[in-house]
């Protein structure tokens, strides 16, 4: 029986922090892919890195970064890039399938068939008026041209024109591949600071959704995870303009008040460590059955 996504999230309280949490993880792989993909452009000044790789990771950006938009009004999304593309057109809805997948993934039996119809009427509604987000059809307008012209530009390199081939010292295409990550990079970081501020409209509403668990405790909650999810693994991995560039672009998300409802904000992690983590038990086995199996390939006569 097909039922709306949100029905799943709003059972109880322990399925509305894993929803607020499965949110935050789109954007977190957001920053931290804009993250990878300046520290190689950077790195690539001086020729120490694959400027390919670079903008494909501020690809990736682009699309955790619309991921996130899609699936905080309607609770899942569509996984192929190119029916995402189609949340932020005019034309006919896509159904989203992410949820299903994931459930099926990590064990969850159910009889009910989760997927919504998603259009861009639907994204604009709740952006305007649920998160009283302040230039929606702007922001919705950007990242849709975003991916449609990276997704082609990907293809292009990548697959189907095989221009990878042609980085390296090519009179031509070596300078177009700068370009290709100098642009795909800005673009990345344009989305991700828009991103940063619907977020924090969303987080500092008070917003009345059905799956709602706890408005004054969400925004210390998400802004706690992003210092340790997001600013303490880049400040690792990356160089020190790395970081400051991302902070900088994360400003609205990491200015907000960080003090909330104590016994909320560590429910909402007992909620998340314990069960959603525990669910995905079944995927993480899978997963890592099969890298074994990758690793079995090396070992055939």
């Amino acid at each position: 029986m097909r039922s709306d996504p949100n029905n799943y999230w709003s059972q109880d309280r322990t399925l509305k922090s894993q929803r607020l949490y499965v949110g935050f993880c789109e954007f977190a792989s957001a920053s931290l892919d804009y993250a990878t993909g300046l520290d190689l452009l950077r790195r690539g000044a001086g020729g120490a890195a694959r400027l390919n790789w670079s903008s494909t990771a501020s690809y990736y950006s682009l699309v955790h970064a619309a991921r996130f938009v899609v699936f905080a009004p309607i609770g899942d999304f569509p996984k192929s890039h190119d029916r995402l593309q189609k949340c932020f057109d005019t034309g006919n809805p896509v159904k989203t399938n992410w949820l299903k997948d994931f459930l099926r993934h990590t064990g969850h039996v159910t009889n009910e068939d989760y997927t919504s119809d998603v259009s861009l009427t639907s994204v604009t509604h709740y952006w305007d008026n649920a998160a009283k987000f302040n230039h929606t059809q702007s922001f919705l307008s950007f990242l849709g041209g975003a991916l449609a012209v990276g997704k082609q530009l990907r293809n292009e390199n990548n697959y189907e024109g095989l221009l990878i081939a042609h980085e390296f010292r090519h009179p031509r295409m070596s300078q177009a591949f700068r370009h290709l990550a100098e642009n795909m990079s800005r673009v990345a970081g344009e989305a991700l600071r828009e991103t940063g501020q619907a977020i924090a409209a969303y987080l500092d509403y008070r917003c009345s959704d059905p799956w709602e668990w706890h408005p004054a405790a969400k925004g210390p909650f998400v802004r706690q995870c992003v210092e340790q999810r997001i600013m303490q693994p880049v400040q690792e991995w990356y160089r020190k303009t790395v970081r400051t560039e991302l902070e900088t672009l994360l400003t609205p998300v990491l200015d907000g008040p960080r003090s909330g409802d104590i016994t909320e904000v560590k429910n909402s992690e007992q909620d998340i460590s314990l069960d959603l983590f525990g669910g995905k038990e079944h995927l993480m086995h899978y997963f890592e059955t099969s890298i074994g199996e990758l690793r079995a390939l090396l070992l055939q006569p």
